[in-house]
């Protein structure tokens, strides 16, 4: 009976995760859990297919007759698409946590296992940017920022998580406690 209803709870959180557009709610130890979307991401890879499509289509059906400068076209086009691929493979693979006392960004890819975790105490600002392309879906970039700008003295990066206003509230909160 244990594993059934063990089964709905995680069914229902599920449920709940889907509809708050993939934030997990708090748990009992006060932990806040996102998966960046790949939306945006996605976008961009159609726009770099169609585009280059487009130019290489009017390549081959020029008067003049530019193989050569179609061919190019594809192979920059492939390559770019491929990056946008990589890109959204780290994407789903990616967790952003806020948890009482730190905020941790990790993923895992193909045995590869980044985490990265920074005490909530030692930040010393948000920053919430947003491009373009996310505006359009309701998400945005959370960076989190201690003494120094560069990766050694500590920073992340929550990028495209929905609703970056509320991971920046949060924080607020967990700071003043």
């Amino acid at each position: 009976m244990t594993g059934d209803s063990t089964s709905i709870r995680s069914k229902n959180r599920a449920q709940r995760l889907r509809a708050d557009g993939g934030q997990q709610p708090s748990d009992e130890t006060g932990s806040e859990s996102t998966h960046p979307t790949i939306k945006p991401t996605a976008i961009k890879l159609i726009l770099v297919v169609v585009g280059t499509a487009a130019i290489a289509g009017y390549f081959f059906n020029s008067a003049q007759r530019s193989d050569n400068a179609a061919w190019v076209a594809i192979a920059l086009g492939a390559l770019v698409s491929l990056r946008y691929l990589w890109l959204m493979l780290i994407l789903y693979r990616t967790r952003y946590i806020v948890n009482a006392d730190s905020v941790v960004h990790q993923y895992r890819l193909f045995g590869k296992v980044k985490r990265r975790q920074l005490p909530i105490r030692e930040l010393r600002g948000t920053e919430i940017t947003t491009s373009r392309i996310q505006s359009l879906f309701g998400v945005g970039t959370v960076q989190f920022l201690t003494g120094g700008m560069n990766q050694s003295l500590g920073f992340i990066r929550f990028s495209s998580i929905p609703n970056p206003g509320k991971i920046q509230d949060l924080i607020e909160k967990r700071q003043q406690r």
